[in-house]
């Protein structure tokens, strides 16, 4: 589940996205959510701590990412490939 960090709209829907997708998914599923845009840094809306406690309650992965600066995309999706892994 992406939200975008400059958009607190986004990060509220992340509750509703992960209720469907506990209602939806295998039992199993391993997800991960990730603040996405974080080079807009003076646009920040959502800070990286409610990103975090919205994850560690939910007991899922959390990372902050950049598309455009290729930060971290390809580090979540190398973290849930191993929590998928590690799960199997």
């Amino acid at each position: 589940m992406v939200y975008d960090i400059t958009k607190e709209g986004t990060f509220e829907s992340m509750e509703k996205w992960h209720n469907k997708l506990v209602e939806t998914a295998d039992a199993n599923i391993v997800m991960m959510v990730c603040g996405n845009k974080s080079d807009l840094i003076d646009e920040r809306a959502v800070t990286s701590e409610q990103g975090e406690e919205f994850a560690e309650e939910k007991e899922i992965l959390f990372l902050e990412t950049s598309a455009l600066e290729n930060h971290n995309v390809e580090d979540a999706f190398m973290e849930v490939v191993k929590a998928i892994c590690e799960k199997y």
